[in-house]
């Protein structure tokens, strides 16, 4: 999505590889939806490793300019239930990053 010259050479295909990561990214974030709707963590009744990595992904979709709020509800909730983590809030304002968008 971000840099399609990784993938292709010639910049007149860059376009279509980048809306084809974007499609791709958000039947992602339609399964993680509506895993999220049902679950409190990624795997299992705990934070773990793959919640974690929820966070950027997260991150992502904002950057791709996706309504993440209204499209992905769940995923909002429980990306705001993990930025009130004490770690994930000293990591984000040391790294001065900003969760939600």
């Amino acid at each position: 999505v971000f840099r399609p010259e990784r993938y292709v050479d010639d910049a007149k295909d860059h376009a279509a590889v980048s809306a084809n990561g974007h499609s791709q990214m958000r039947q992602y974030y339609t399964q993680i939806e509506r895993h999220l709707t049902k679950n409190t963590f990624a795997v299992g009744t705990s934070f773990g490793v793959v919640d974690a990595l929820l966070l950027p992904y997260y991150r992502w979709g904002n950057r791709m300019k996706i309504d993440m709020r209204s499209d992905y509800p769940a995923y909002t909730r429980f990306t705001e239930r993990l930025g009130e983590r004490p770690a994930v809030r000293k990591t984000l304002e040391l790294e001065g990053i900003q969760l939600l968008g």
